[in-house]
């Protein structure tokens, strides 16, 4: 609860994060941020930073997905943020958005793709296209997998595959969370909840 992940490229600009809430207009409670701890050498590894609050959330922790359920090609997922709609990236959205995807690259092994070769196969994922995309602002946003009782996030939002289409809509790079779930456990001092949720 007093553990965030985010994307390390704008990791580094926080000063606070606010939980549950679906608009802008009635944000929830705001967390400060104690320490922000990057990847090392994030740029060129995995784009991903831990946030330790100063106080925890009352918010339940979501569940990360192990290797096994962490997003096969094909499969559908999904992917939530507060993104620009539009393809150009500069229409933000007011209102948390969602939408569903379907992987097309499980371990970003396709270099045409803007994969990083220091962390394939596997280190990261390819989903979305053809319209259906995350985009500018969704950075660090989560991708979920259904599994059979639930949720669990898979992946979070780096950054666009590389095209000569627009900024958005062409599909989406996210860290592979099972990836890096040991390093935020050994960075973090805190044990993440794996595998599929638990039936409430």
């Amino acid at each position: 609860p007093d553990v965030v992940l985010t994307a390390a490229h704008c990791g580094g600009i926080a000063t606070g994060v606010t939980l549950d809430h679906v608009t802008l207009a009635e944000r929830g409670p705001r967390y400060a941020i104690a320490e922000v701890l990057p990847y090392p050498e994030w740029w060129s590894t995995f784009d991903v930073a831990v946030l330790i609050l100063e106080e925890a959330s009352e918010v339940s922790p979501g569940r990360v997905a192990t290797g096994e359920e962490a997003g096969a090609d094909g499969e559908r997922v999904t992917v939530v943020g507060w993104g620009a709609t539009d393809a150009d990236g500069e229409d933000l959205s007011e209102a948390l958005m969602q939408v569903d995807a379907w992987v097309w690259d499980d371990d970003c092994s396709g270099a045409a793709w803007g994969c990083r070769s220091s962390v394939q196969p596997g280190g990261e994922l390819v989903a979305g296209g053809e319209g259906v995309d995350s985009c500018s602002g969704d950075s660090g946003g989560p991708l979920y997998v259904w599994t059979s009782a639930g949720p669990v996030v898979a992946g979070l939002v780096s950054r666009g595959v590389e095209s000569a289409g627009p900024a958005c809509g062409d599909g989406g790079i996210y860290v592979r969370v099972d990836a890096i779930a040991d390093w935020v456990e050994s960075e973090s001092g805190r044990e993440l909840s794996r595998g599929e949720p638990l039936m409430v």
